[in-house]
């Protein structure tokens, strides 16, 4: 009767959901592990001073996307507090990490080119209008879930003059749709970090894999009309493409003896070794360039980020101006498009309210730390904290079993020890938070305070073994638990300042943040259902006891 009424009873049955319910996360959300364990580099970026909400917002938008600008790179960055922000990236190579380091600490040069031409440059752009009110932000369209994104923002004199003027009706007239006519217009390109003063050379095999690649690239949104050499004559950069028989001596002479401002020297990974024998004689730094299998390598190196369409209106065909002369400056300009959801369209506006700002940081990077682990080494670390772990709860049943010479309380101990493992690990993977060494410190002391709680609790009930009436045990029951909501009260008041001042104490917010869900979960859920377990194998072996001394009293003589 015990054991029906222990799995009817509802903090029992809440106990069990709960794991299940862990259990589904952990599969279908996955854990993300820290450095430690997946092997990577973690960059801890302390900021000059504070940061508010937007800043911090912007803030690791531009860390992210200065890391990885392909978006083929596996990077996870986040704040702590207002001024660490933390950016764990899988590369564990010296070089590709100090040229990670160099990214974040220089500042973005956005430039704006048109036919070939640089019509304005970051410096002159005079504000990113956010100020809904101005058009900013996204709005349904009414078609669908589609929403229509509105980014405006505002140029100085000069470069509203010379926009103007390299716009002025470079939209070609293609026909009517219901009586209205229709443009194909001319794009703009937007690029970040050019590389202007180096030389790029690619072998014509790179070269047919882009032009292909254009179509299907990831990292960059590339209208369908513009093709691989629209991209390359708008960059105006200094291309050096190498076919089967080598270099030419026009292009060594290029390599060994370039310009006083040509410094740098890109080409893919997979250049030729013979090809790349044939750089070592040239005074340049030599930059390797890995390609990528959906991205197009050369529109990775030149720093492209954008390409955006010029409007009827801004090229002054609607209202028509004739001449160039009398068309007004357009000093405030306006990017439009359209995106599937609102999700898309708010990452699409960020993107670009980014990119116009140059990508630089709204408050700038006093310092790096830096900490780089092999795979094999944080499988290592992994699989010795999951040991230890499993040695402490065996430790502990081994120490509860001679304390009280009971398999049967035992088994509920381990039982629910590792649940609350389960249940934390479930929490971690709905708030998808990073489990670095601290974390997972955090875990063991959570699960250390679950154990000693539930040796207090199980103490309180035995004590009450001979008081079989229930309300003798329902009181013994609600001591327990007393003392168990003031120990773990304790706990989370001890570490609370971890999580809500600990700003700058980097990684500890993650033990802060394990421990206090931990405890949390088994106060709220294990402890009773554990108290419940305990109580009903108590009331039945006391049970048992008195229904076997009631068997050996003597029969009555007949």
């Amino acid at each position: 009767m015990a054991q029906q009424a222990l799995w009817k009873n509802w903090k029992v049955l809440l106990w069990g959901l709960f794991i299940i319910g862990s259990l589904f996360l952990i599969a279908t959300n996955g854990l993300k592990l820290g450095t430690e364990f997946s092997g990577g580099t973690l960059f801890q970026l302390q900021l000059a001073e504070p940061a508010n909400t937007q800043q911090l917002q912007d803030i690791r938008l531009i860390v992210e996307k200065r890391l990885n600008p392909t978006g083929i790179r596996d990077v996870s960055v986040s704040s702590t507090g207002q001024s660490i922000i933390l950016a764990q990236v899988a590369e564990t190579d010296p070089e590709a990490v100090e040229q990670l380091q160099g990214l974040l600490l220089k500042q973005g040069r956005f430039e704006s080119f048109l036919k070939g031409e640089k019509i304005f440059d970051g410096s002159q752009i005079v504000q990113v209008i956010e100020n809904p009110n101005q058009g900013y932000g996204a709005h349904p369209t009414g078609v669908g879930n589609n929403y229509q994104w509105t980014l405006p923002f505002l140029l100085n004199e000069k470069a509203a003059q010379d926009f103007t003027r390299a716009a002025f009706h470079q939209c070609t007239a293609t026909g009517f749709v219901n009586n209205q006519k229709q443009y194909q217009c001319e794009y703009t390109y937007f690029f970040i970090d050019r590389p202007s003063n180096a030389l790029i050379v690619y072998p014509k095999s790179v070269r047919t894999a882009d032009n292909e690649k254009v179509f299907t690239a990831t990292n960059v949104q590339i209208p369908s009309e513009v093709d691989l050499d629209d991209i390359l004559a708008n960059s105006q950069l200094q291309l050096i493409e190498v076919d089967s028989n080598g270099f030419t001596e026009a292009q060594l002479t290029m390599i060994n003896s370039p310009g006083a401002e040509i410094k740098n020297i890109i080409y893919p990974k997979s250049l030729d070794a013979s090809l790349k024998s044939q750089l070592d004689g040239t005074p340049l730094n030599k930059v390797e360039v890995a390609e990528d299998i959906r991205n197009p390598w050369i529109v990775n190196v030149s720093g492209l980020r954008d390409v955006i369409g010029l409007t009827p209106s801004v090229v002054h065909l609607e209202p028509f101006v004739e001449k160039v002369e009398d068309a007004a400056p357009q000093q405030f300009l306006v990017i439009q498009g359209t995106a599937p959801d609102a999700a898309t369209a708010k990452q699409r506006l960020d993107d670009l309210k980014i990119l116009l700002k140059s990508g630089a940081l709204p408050i700038p990077i006093v310092s790096i730390n830096k900490q780089t682990v092999s795979a094999e080494l944080g499988a290592s670390f992994l699989s010795n904290v999951w040991l230890m772990g499993i040695l402490a709860l065996l430790v502990v049943a081994l120490i509860v079993f001679i304390r009280y010479r009971a398999l049967n309380l035992v088994a509920p101990l381990l039982v629910v020890g590792l649940s609350e493992v389960i249940m934390i690990l479930g929490f971690a993977a709905l708030v998808k938070w990073n489990l670095d060494l601290a974390s997972m410190a955090g875990i063991l002391a959570a699960v250390g305070t679950g154990v000693d709680s539930e040796v207090i609790m199980t103490d309180e009930l035995m004590r009450g073994e001979e008081e079989h009436e229930e309300k003798g045990w329902v009181n013994r029951a609600k001591r327990a638990f007393f003392i168990v909501v003031a120990s773990a009260s304790t706990n989370i008041a001890s570490v609370l300042p971890l999580l809500f001042f600990g700003s700058g104490l980097g990684k500890l917010s993650g033990f802060a943040l394990t421990t206090i869900a931990g405890v949390l979960l088994g106060i709220l859920i294990s402890r009773p259902a554990f108290q419940e377990i305990i109580k009903t194998i108590l009331i039945r072996k006391t049970e048992h006891k008195h229904a076997h001394g009631d068997g050996h009293h003597a029969a009555p003589a007949q």
